[in-house]
Order: C-alpha cells, then structure tokens, then sequence
C-alpha cells in the first residue's frame, strides 16, 4: 500500500476512534468476519501478546486495507478481500506487531500531550511511523512462520513497485519486494509453512496421485 494512503486511513481512523472513544460508542463498530477475527486472534498470539491485551478487529468501510489504531484494528474486508490468503494473514501479521509494541497508543498519546515521551517534531513523528512499520514488516512476516505466505506478499509488493516509486516505499519503512522474497527464501529453508498452505498442497499432491491411479 502507497504510504500517503496508509498515513491518510491511519489519520481517517484515528479521528473515526476519537470520535468514538469521546462519545462511548466505540462498540458501535462491527466485529469482522470470523475469518479475521481468527487471523487477527492467531497473529497477536504469535506476537507474544498476552490474550487480555489483544486488540478486537472491527469493520471500517472509511480505510485502505487493514490499519491498526488506539485499541483496534480496523480493516475494510472488501478491500483485504481481494488479495489472496497470504497476503491477507501478512498485512494481519504486520498490524499485530503494531499491536506489541503499542504503536498506534504511543503515536497517539504524543499528538495529545498525554504521553510521558518528549513530544516529536512532524518529521521526527514521520522517522518513528517509518521505524514502525519497517519493524512490523520484518517481525511480522518472520512470524507468519510460512514462505507460501509471504512469497505472495511478495508478488504484491513487486506490483505495487510498478506502481508507485521504489523511493517512496523504501523512505516509508515498508519493506521492498526483494527484502520480502529474501525473508521468503529464509522461511522456506527451514521449511516452515502455515496449516493451510500445507494443508493446500497436501490437497493438491493426493489429487494428483489420484488422477494418476485412475489413469492406468
């Protein structure tokens, strides 16, 4: 995802929480789908986040994808719909690690004076954003613990690459499609692939047996 888009949702939902949180209708939003709510549950538990810390994720048609912000993370399914499982439990995986680290509370608790920290200039602010979402991809995708996953996060980034300029994706912190396809490759030398990528070509080689049997 563009990075002035990610700031844009990121900026939408923090006001569309705001709003909730001062008026008491943070509850208002609708929970995921149990799709979600399941990858959502198994990326925070990767995470090492303790299970009364775990963020609910909600249902925002306002954003981009899958954004993480003060006490939930906020994903717009018809967007995150239309990439594959991979990709889907990647962007899961990099909002949990936002969640540890308390990325989103820390951000925001600075905006408003509430934050023990030294309040940060804009650019300074921008440079924390960008360290945050480089240690969200790098530990996030580490933690899928599957290289099909990944692979195809990959795939997505180097579209995106044609896309938009590789300068601004780096600047950003996100990971490039090279750094993603190296963390892959690393994965898939110690063979490590989720339940459904290796329930998927277990699925995929009996069928193939099968239809070879058949054919004799």
């Amino acid at each position: 995802m563009n990075f002035k888009i990610k700031i844009l949702s990121i900026l939408v939902l923090l006001s569309l929480n705001c709003f909730a949180m001062e008026t008491g209708s943070n509850d208002e939003y609708p929970a995921a789908s149990p799709k979600y709510q399941k990858l959502a549950s198994e990326a925070q538990v990767a995470a090492g986040i303790p299970l009364e810390k775990h963020y609910p994720i909600k249902k925002v048609n306002q954003i981009r994808g899958v954004v993480t912000v003060p006490g939930m993370i906020g994903v717009n399914e018809k967007d995150l719909n239309k990439y594959s499982y991979g990709v889907q439990r990647c962007q899961l995986f990099h909002e949990a690690i936002h969640v540890k680290y308390d990325d989103a509370q820390r951000s925001w608790d600075r905006c408003h004076f509430k934050s023990m920290e030294a309040p940060l200039s804009f650019e300074e602010e921008l440079e924390e954003r960008r360290l945050g979402e480089n240690r969200a991809d790098i530990e996030g995708y580490n933690a899928t613990q599957c290289f099909s996953c990944v692979n195809e996060m990959a795939k997505v980034g180097k579209k995106g690459q044609k896309k938009y300029n590789i300068a601004d994706i780096i600047e950003s912190g996100y990971l490039t499609s090279d750094e993603i396809t190296k963390i892959a490759e690393n994965l898939k030398q110690q063979n490590k692939k989720c339940t459904y990528h290796s329930t998927s070509n277990l699925k995929k080689i009996t069928s193939y047996i099968s239809n070879k049997l058949c054919c004799k």
